[in-house]
Formats: C-alpha cells, structure tokens, sequence
C-alpha cells in the first residue's frame, strides 16, 4: 500500500474525533456528525486496509440502536407518532422528557465516549502502521 494511502488515511480518521465530539449532543441533533463519522470511518477502512478496532465498533452499534431507540421515544413523547394515547402525557416544560428517555440519552452518550476511544484507537493504530513501513524499506536496503 502506498504512503500517500495510509496518510489520506490518517487525515480522514483525524476528521473522524471532532465529528464525534460534536455527536455527543444527544442523538437527535448529534446524529448527523455521528453518522459522518461512521462513513469516515469506513471510508478510512477501506483506503488504509487497516482493521477497525472492536471497542469502536461496539460503541458505534451501541450508540446507533440506542440512538434510533431516543429519538423514537422522544417522538412518541411528543406526540408526533400516532400511538392511540401516549403514556407519556407528551412533552411539557415540567416534563421535558421522560425518564426512559434521559436514561436512554446517557447510554448513547456514554456509547459514543466509547466510540470515540476506538477512534483514537484507530488513529494510533494508523500512525503505528504508518511508522513501520519506512523502517522495513530501510531494513530491507541495508541488506542489499
């Protein structure tokens, strides 16, 4: 693979952590920078041939079911999906949102923290990568 590769790379995953800063909203507004980091992530996949590590990608499907689960309740809540009677009692500014729903809010962001630690993961795991390869060319030209 050639450097010019692994560094596009390494630059996308780079772009991957502000965009994940950013998701830790909640997952109504940070949805959109969360997704973009998943398509960076498996564009930097693709490029760099480099396997994602496993803690990100539990922290993405965690995030993304809790995410959609959210936003859903949040939706229900508000009165915005047809449920023949909300148990809620809709979205008021004494009930800004129910219980579940805050639950439900701090698991995703706490699956994006995790998410975002794979990130980094994957950024050192770029750079380690990166390092090597000048130094196996050099070893290889020494022995010629």
């Amino acid at each position: 693979m050639s450097t010019t590769r692994r560094w596009t790379a390494l630059t996308l995953a780079a772009l991957t952590l502000p965009l994940m800063i950013m998701a830790l909203i909640d997952p109504l507004e940070g949805a959109l920078p969360f997704a973009a980091a998943l398509i960076l992530t498996l564009i930097v996949r693709i490029v760099s041939d480099v396997r994602i590590p496993r803690v990100e990608l539990g922290g993405i499907m965690t995030a993304t079911v809790v995410g959609v689960t959210a936003i859903t309740l949040a939706a229900i809540a508000s009165g915005a999906v047809p449920d023949g009677g909300s148990v809620y009692g809709g979205v008021t500014a004494a009930n800004p949102l129910d219980t579940t729903a805050r639950v439900l809010v701090w698991i995703y962001r706490a699956a994006v923290i995790v998410a975002a630690v794979g990130a980094v993961q994957y950024l050192l795991r770029l750079v380690q990568v990166l390092l090597e390869v000048p130094v196996a060319r050099r070893a290889h030209r020494s022995t010629m």
